[in-house]
C-alpha cells in the first residue's frame, strides 16, 4: 500500500464508511476512525489491530438529520454503542463526528450542531470518557465552532473544491 511509503512521522485519520473486507487495513494502518457506526465493524477492528500498536482512536459517526443517507448511527443508540466500544482493549472511544447536509441553512446546521453536543455532553454525563466533538467543515466551520467542534474537516478550505 501507498500508506508504507510515506516516511514522514503522521497520524493517519480515516474518514468513509468502512466495508469489513478493509477493516484489516484500517486497523493496520491507521491512527484514528471517524465514521465507526456497526458492532461488526468495532469487532472487527478491535480483533485486527496488531497488539504492538495503540489502541486504535474511535469516533462514531452520528445521524444529525431525519433524511441523512450517509450510513451513521441514531442518537438513541449512542450510549449502548460507546459502551460496546469501550469494551473492546483495542479500541478507544474518542468522541462523536457528525456531518449536516451540504443543502442545509445555517440554522439547520446550527440545530444539528446543538443537538450533537447535547449528546455529547450527555454521555459524558453518563460515564463514557470522551475528548472529541468533530463537527463542521470549510463551509460551516464557525457555527461548528460555536457548537464546541474541536476537530473540523478542511480539505475545500484547503485544497479547493474537488472536480
Amino acid at each position: 500500500p501507498k500508506i508504507e511509503k510515506f516516511e514522514h512521522d503522521v497520524i493517519w485519520h480515516f474518514i468513509g464508511s468502512i466495508q469489513s473486507n478493509k477493516t484489516k487495513a484500517i486497523a493496520k494502518y491507521f491512527d484514528w476512525v471517524h465514521t465507526l457506526t456497526r458492532d461488526k465493524i468495532a469487532n472487527r477492528l478491535n480483533d485486527s489491530r496488531p497488539k504492538k500498536m495503540p489502541p486504535l482512536n474511535i469516533c462514531i459517526q452520528v445521524k444529525l438529520e431525519e433524511n441523512d443517507t450517509r450510513s451513521s448511527l441514531e442518537i438513541d443508540q449512542l450510549h449502548d454503542f460507546a459502551l460496546k466500544i469501550n469494551e473492546l482493549p483495542n479500541l478507544k472511544l474518542r468522541g462523536l463526528m457528525g456531518m449536516t447536509s451540504f443543502k442545509a441553512s445555517e440554522e439547520q446546521r446550527n440545530q444539528s450542531y446543538q443537538k450533537m453536543r447535547n449528546e455529547f455532553e450527555a454521555l459524558i454525563r453518563k460515564g463514557i470518557e470522551m475528548d472529541t466533538l468533530s463537527m463542521g467543515m470549510s463551509d460551516d466551520l464557525e457555527i461548528a465552532i460555536q457548537n464546541h467542534s474541536n476537530m473540523i474537516r478542511i480539505g475545500t478550505a484547503l485544497f479547493g473544491s474537488r472536480e
